[in-house]
């Protein structure tokens, strides 16, 4: 989708096997499988040392811990670790200027993970919310390294 609507070039990443394959045939399908380069690891591992003008993130949301590989794609550690490591690593990865886009449901509990992502020094803008069949999903834009006032959301 991001190359789409735009983008030159996209890196893909996930943890979960079937999700690489899923990536992988949509770009072949789409006919961008050039532009996008798909690979299979945790978080910034895959990409280390690189920078990036654009990250996007559905990260898991829900509290708990992970007991299957299916289960890592919504539990994000009983103390949102998962969130934690994202705020952490994001300096990392995006240039000066750089700005991380992350959707996460309604179901989630939206103001405790932006209080993570403010503890953990991110500037957190909502950036809108879209409704979907069963919920609602809430985009927020993400900042590092800049003294903006994260604004408290209210779910």
């Amino acid at each position: 989708a991001a190359v789409l609507a735009g983008a030159g070039s996209v890196v893909a990443v996930d943890l979960n096997p079937a999700a690489i394959e899923c990536a992988r045939l949509n770009a072949r399908r789409y006919g961008v499988l050039g532009q996008v380069l798909v690979r299979e690891g945790d978080m910034f591992e895959p990409v280390a040392g690189q920078r990036f003008d654009l990250v996007l993130v559905n990260p898991p949301y829900f509290r708990g811990e992970a007991r299957s590989d299916a289960q890592r794609a919504y539990m994000a550690g009983a103390r949102f670790e998962w969130i934690r490591r994202l705020a952490q690593g994001l300096s990392e990865v995006l240039e000066p200027e750089g700005v991380a886009m992350m959707a996460i449901g309604d179901a989630a509990e939206v103001p405790a993970i932006l209080e993570v992502l403010g503890d953990e020094g991110i500037a957190v803008v909502p950036a809108g919310d879209r409704e979907y069949l069963a919920e609602t999903v809430h985009f927020f834009e993400l900042r590092t390294g800049r003294k903006v006032e994260t604004a408290r959301h209210e779910a």
